[in-house]
């Protein structure tokens, strides 16, 4: 009996952790630890919104959006899915690479650098976007200073 109850126990646990999406984690992004605040479902596509420490959305200076993208959208047709998402964030692909996209754009009276490119995680695609408020007359970063960015979203990591 102690046997059943304790295969029971571990099949419960085994099927509550692969229920749980990964992006429900904690995970570190240019030294600070972004959590989890917001999540939107949007028929194929689900957005899941990060900022530093958890911090509110209304009041955060920086986020970063993940892109779960259902199974039945083929990676071809992404770019035209997220041109909506692209022209929000004034995203433009950075050295002609089709995945890796800048921009720098205004909305609400808010300046904002915005990045994005692809993340690999369990060995599935998804996309990923820093958005970050800066004052208006800050000068636009070097293209090295592009490439960290992107390079460190491209190793995003859930804890």
């Amino acid at each position: 009996m102690k046997n059943i109850l304790i295969s029971i126990c571990l099949i419960g646990l085994n099927l509550t952790l692969l229920g749980c999406s990964p992006f429900k984690g904690d995970f570190n992004f240019k030294g600070t630890t972004y959590s989890h605040v917001k999540k939107m479902s949007g028929g194929e596509i689900t957005n899941h919104f990060y900022t530093p420490n958890g911090e509110e959305m209304t009041s955060a200076r920086e986020f970063i959006q993940i892109l779960e993208v259902s199974d039945k959208i083929p990676k071809i047709e992404w770019p035209v899915r997220f041109k909506p998402l692209y022209n929000q964030y004034k995203l433009e692909p950075f050295n002609d690479e089709e995945f890796e996209l800048t921009g720098r754009g205004q909305k609400s009276g808010f300046t904002f650098n915005s990045y994005a490119t692809l993340i690999t995680m369990k060995g599935k695609e998804y996309m990923a976007m820093y958005i970050n408020t800066i004052n208006a007359d800050e000068n636009d970063e070097s293209d090295s200073e592009k490439i960290d960015i992107i390079s460190e979203l491209q190793v995003i990591r859930f804890e």
